[in-house]
């Protein structure tokens, strides 16, 4: 939408990760140099803990686009499945393996004399984790048992896990000590600070083929980084509304003018504040309702075809979020799912917004022209006055 004004050749802030924008700050380089070690030692537990939004699913995501898939059977799983699936049967279904009907015992002999034959044939089992902390204890020591598997004093399996902190807390339950042996590598992916907050913003819009529209006045990155606590998914957020709300202003120039009346539009049409802690969001009806807010305060025709096109977002939104929150039974439901469903909401909501901006500035232009034809009658009045008084005098 905004990108042929400024000249870009792709939306810069989606939210849907991209290894083409991966910014690589002081924790990400951590990370992923954590990462790479762990992978290359190749047995264990990797630990990636972060608040939600930090980036941990890009780092996920740059990590498997360097993997060789002909020498390394990777999954990535979600725990937003286990839902319908215990945690030793979604791997074994992931991996393709029929496991219907039988015990856990069972379904451990199976996934052992699968990782034995991937052994045989020189390809490693790599098993990524999103959500962790999801797990309890009890299924962190399911996955214990299964990175016990050996052949030849190497192991069969490695796992990665990405998770929120509270995973870390789990971890450090005391009744963790065995699990806690197993973890070969860990870290801590921490928001940005205001520097690396720029060096995120010009990085991703460079990417997207920006080159200097619009410019960026230096001192929005502190006020970014209090509204979004420096979190990169909530920096995206924000910084998307920016360039729509630049482009349908017309404006060249992004200044702490633009961020804040971008601000207040966001927490007025989603009725909560962009750093909001992401326990404490809106249900889907709540989002809802307020969406439905925001039509109703449109100035349109009144005919049933325009009424009809007005609800139309209204319907996307209600069938996207009646399609969230409804338990995946689907075992290739992942996180890459959700976030594409919620770039659709993202579409969704910009066309809400540009009928407002559009009404509004519609409303606009014609309070401008009133006031400049109130001016002209007053002038035009004081005019006639003036020549009445000097006719009066002559």
């Amino acid at each position: 939408m905004y990108e042929s004004f400024f000249g870009l050749n792709d939306k810069p802030f989606k939210l849907t990760p991209d290894t083409r924008f991966f910014y690589a700050s002081s924790h990400h380089k951590k990370a992923m140099s954590y990462l790479h070690y762990g992978f290359e030692r190749g047995d264990g537990f990797i630990v990636v803990t972060g608040p939600s939004g930090a980036g941990k699913s890009l780092v996920a995501r740059n990590l498997i686009s360097a993997i060789d898939e002909d020498t390394t059977a990777v999954i990535q799983i979600s725990t937003a499945a286990l839902a319908s699936y215990d945690l030793l049967e979604l791997i074994a279904l992931n991996y393709g393996l029929p496991v219907q009907g039988l015990n856990k015992p069972e379904i451990l002999r199976r996934l052992e004399n699968y990782f034995s034959e991937l052994h045989c044939k020189n390809i490693r089992s790599l098993i990524i984790i999103d959500e962790a902390h999801h797990l309890t204890p009890e299924r962190l020591e399911e996955l214990r048992m299964l990175s016990n598997y050996q052949v030849d004093n190497t192991a069969l399996v490695q796992f990665i896990l990405f998770g929120h902190d509270e995973l870390e807390t789990m971890i450090r339950l005391p009744k963790m000590e065995q699990f806690r042996q197993r973890i070969i590598a860990s870290c801590k992916l921490k928001p940005f600070n205001i520097n690396e907050i720029k060096e995120y913003i010009v990085c991703r819009l460079t990417v997207a083929g920006w080159r200097g529209t619009p410019v960026l006045d230096g001192a929005i990155y502190s006020m970014i980084k209090q509204q979004t606590a420096g979190i990169p998914r909530r920096i995206n957020l924000l910084m998307e509304r920016v360039l729509l709300y630049s482009f349908l202003s017309e404006i060249q120039c992004i200044n702490k003018r633009v961020i804040n009346d971008v601000i207040l539009d966001m927490r007025n049409e989603l009725s909560s504040s962009i750093i909001a802690d992401d326990n404490s969001s809106t249900t889907s009806n709540e989002f809802v309702d307020s969406t439905r807010s925001v039509n109703t305060s449109d100035t349109s025709d009144t005919s049933d075809s325009s009424h009809s096109e007005d609800n139309q977002p209204e319907q996307s939104i209600e069938l996207v979020f009646d399609s969230l929150s409804t338990k995946q039974s689907d075992v290739d439901a992942d996180v890459e799912k959700v976030l594409k469903t919620l770039d659709l909401v993202s579409d969704v909501l910009d066309k809400v917004i540009v009928r407002k901006l559009a009404t509004i500035q519609h409303f606009e232009k014609m309070i401008t022209k009133k006031r400049r034809e109130a001016a002209n009658v007053i002038r035009g009045k004081q005019l006639d006055e003036n020549i009445l008084n000097d006719a009066d005098v002559k």
